[in-house]
């Protein structure tokens, strides 16, 4: 077990899972001393982010972390997802959503659990908001999907406050795009009618807020963009 503290402290990951196999195979019986070290092994090598990059195992340790002998307590739980809420590796972000499915995690306090999926969710967001080469367009659809992946997950289909939340981060993020691009993104959304009635709810409620009171050319220029030639409207 001190073999895979060590590994754990120096963020090799791929050794600690390797030995931890290993140690199963050969033990018949796993003490808690065995798995709280193990535990921390994993939580330890999951902060070292940068030697996260290569790794490459994340459907091992999925299987690894879903065992019935780790992970018990809610106190680790936690530490492993607030882990994986931080994390802008993909691949660590894909395993919280997978947890948030596991019966293991879906009685943890909501509380403790609002923070981390909220920060998530902005992670997730953030990282489409920056990703080049992909048109403003098409990331719209990208945020409603995500935000379907979120919501449906076991343990926030249970708590109609972080649904809430999540839907609320999700229109402060529309809100600050062009309504060009709204327009343009929608026979995308359309495609799935899950995503398309939050996205019309969406929609509504921002023509609601950012149009009411203002000049029809005002909204026809935010529509057709900015450089498009003016289109004068008399309102008379």
């Amino acid at each position: 077990m001190k073999n895979i503290i060590a590994h754990g402290s120096k963020g090799d990951l791929e050794s600690v899972l390797t030995l931890w196999q290993r140690v199963c195979v050969l033990c018949v019986d796993i003490s808690k001393k065995m798995s709280d070290s193990v535990e921390k092994a994993i939580i330890a090598a999951l902060d070292v982010e940068e030697k996260m990059v290569g790794f490459k195992s994340f459907s091992l340790l999925f299987e690894v972390v879903k065992e019935e002998n780790l992970f018990t307590e809610s106190t680790q739980q936690l530490k492993l997802l607030k882990l994986l809420s931080e994390s802008k590796n993909h691949d660590m972000q894909q395993l919280f959503l997978n947890l948030l499915n596991h019966r293991k995690y879906v009685n943890l306090e909501v509380a403790k659990m609002s923070p981390l999926i909220s920060l998530w969710f902005l992670n997730v967001l953030q990282d489409i908001k920056i990703k080049s080469g992909m048109h403003e367009k098409d990331k719209v659809p990208q945020f409603y999907v995500n935000f379907s992946k979120i919501i449906r997950t076991n343990y926030v289909m249970q708590h109609a406050k972080i649904q809430q939340k999540l839907e609320d981060i999700t229109l402060k993020v529309m809100q600050k795009c062009k309504f060009k691009t709204m327009i343009l993104a929608i026979p995308e959304i359309e495609v799935s009618t899950d995503l398309s009635d939050i996205y019309t709810k969406h929609i509504s409620r921002i023509l609601k807020d950012g149009y009411l009171g203002k000049n029809v050319n005002d909204i026809i220029q935010d529509i057709c963009g900015v450089g498009s030639t003016k289109l004068v409207i008399n309102s008379r």
